[in-house]
């Protein structure tokens, strides 16, 4: 829950979020130490380029997948699109920290693992496409797939790896 916390405020960061309002909400969450090497380098950085700002913005995916896994909502969205942002964003912000940290429900297993499995294919179809240089199949955005897969991924294997260290290997 704190990882997904965590995601959820460095992509509305990367979205632009006003750094002090960014601040008091991680002060809020007592997330300071939640945030990724990768992403504490983001925060340090008083100027980051704009790749890594862009890796960030996509952050927003994988803690919607983490929402998934954590039953905090019901479906995961189509892999066509990006997710509507204020209404994931809503969820951790309706909800007090405790809270959110309580309704974290962990999905059985073989759900988590069905939708990775179906993520890995979403992103065996992408590779090969790209591989062929061909576009993208129609009906899966790139975007969405990978950080799917990342998160999906880093949950199902209980946290073994830090999370700028889970690799999807296709």
């Amino acid at each position: 829950a704190r990882r997904a916390m965590a995601l959820c405020l460095i992509a509305g960061l990367a979205m632009g979020w006003e750094r002090n309002n960014f601040n008091n909400i991680v002060k809020q969450y007592s997330v300071q130490t939640a945030f990724s090497p990768y992403e504490m380098a983001f925060l340090r950085d008083e100027n980051p380029d704009e790749q890594h700002t862009i890796n960030l913005v996509w952050r927003i995916e994988a803690y919607t997948a983490l929402l998934w896994s954590l039953g905090l909502i019901d479906t995961l969205p189509p892999v066509d699109r990006t997710v509507d942002v204020p209404s994931v964003t809503a969820i951790m912000q309706e909800r007090s920290r405790d809270d959110f940290i309580t309704q974290a429900q962990r999905r059985p297993t073989n759900q988590i693992l069905d939708a990775l499995d179906l993520h890995y294919r979403y992103a065996w179809a992408l590779q090969e496409n790209r591989l062929q240089r061909r576009p993208p199949p129609d009906g899966l955005e790139p975007g969405v797939v990978f950080e799917r897969c990342h998160a999906l991924l880093w949950v199902i294997r209980d946290h073994d790896l830090d999370w700028d260290q889970v690799q999807v290997h296709t």
